[in-house]
C-alpha cells in the first residue's frame, strides 16, 4: 500500500496538523472552552484510531516478516557463534596453559637464583668470619658488605606467544557479584546501582506520596485520559 498517496491518508493527516495547529493557539479562559478542548481532545482519540485501523495490519505484517527474517539468519548465525565460542576458548585455553608453563619455569629459576644467592652469602660470611679470626677486621667488613648486597637475580620468562595476522588478545578485568546488598551505588562518581523510576513511582504511589524516600521529592502529577468520539 502506497501511504503517501492514499487519499485516506491524506485526509487523517490533514486533520492531525489542523489538531497540532489549535493545540498551539488554543487557552482555556472558562468552561466552555475546556469542554470544547475537551471535544477536540476525544476528536484525536477518533483519528488516532483510524490511523492505527491503517496502519497496523502493515506494521504488523511488515513484523512478522522481520521476524522470519530474523529466525532465518538465526539458523545460521547461531552454529557459527558456537564455532567461534568453541575456537576462542580452544585459542584461551592454549595460552593459559603456556602462561601456566611460564610461571612454573620462572618460579624454577627464582629457587635455583635464591639458592644461589644464600650459597654465596654464606660463602662471604664464613670468609668475613675466618677474616676476624685472622684480626683483618677491614677485610671481614668488606666481606660482610659484598654478603649483603647479593641478590637473587631470576630472568623473566614470558609465556610462549602464537602470533597470526588478523587475530589479537589481550587482558581485560571482570566483576562476579558476590554479594548484591554490598554493592555501592556510586564509587570513584560512576554510578553502578541504575535506579528504576517504574519501581519507584509505582513505590510512592502505593504509598499515596506519604513515603519519605532520601534523595527523592514525590510530587502530584494530573493525568487526563479521553476516549474516542
Amino acid at each position: 500500500m502506497n501511504m503517501t498517496i492514499n487519499p485516506e491518508v491524506v485526509k487523517l493527516e490533514t486533520e492531525a496538523n489542523s489538531l497540532l495547529t489549535q493545540s498551539k493557539q488554543y487557552a482555556i479562559k472558562s468552561g466552555t472552552d475546556y469542554e470544547n478542548v475537551s471535544q477536540e481532545l476525544m476528536k484525536i482519540k477518533g483519528v488516532r484510531k483510524q490511523v492505527d485501523a491503517i496502519f497496523d495490519p502493515v506494521i504488523s505484517k511488515a513484523h512478522e516478516t522481520h521476524k522470519e527474517a530474523l529466525s532465518s539468519k538465526k539458523k545460521l548465525t547461531d552454529p557459527l557463534d558456537t564455532a567461534e565460542r568453541g575456537f576462542k576458548q580452544a585459542m584461551i585455553t592454549y595460552n593459559n596453559e603456556q602462561e601456566r608453563i611460564a610461571r612454573a619455569e620462572q618460579d624454577r629459576l627464582r629457587r635455583i637464583a635464591q639458592e644461589q644467592a644464600r650459597i654465596e652469602r654464606e660463602k662471604l660470611e664464613k670468609q668475613a668470619m675466618k677474616a676476624i679470626e685472622q684480626g683483618k677486621e677491614e677485610k671481614a667488613e668488606v666481606l660482610i658488605e659484598k654478603a649483603e648486597q647479593v641478590i637473587a637475580f631470576t630472568p623473566i620468562v614470558e609465556a610462549e606467544t602464537v602470533k597470526v595476522s588478523g587475530v589479537s588478545s589481550r587482558k581485560i578485568w571482570k566483576a562476579r557479584i558476590t554479594n548484591p546488598q554490598l554493592v555501592p551505588a556510586y564509587i570513584g562518581g560512576v554510578e553502578l546501582r541504575e535506579i528504576s523510576m517504574g519501581k519507584l513511582e509505582k513505590y510512592i504511589n502505593m504509598t499515596g506520596g506519604t513515603v519519605q524516600i532520601p534523595g527523592v521529592e514525590a510530587y502530584e502529577d494530573t493525568i487526563i485520559s479521553a476516549r474516542a468520539r
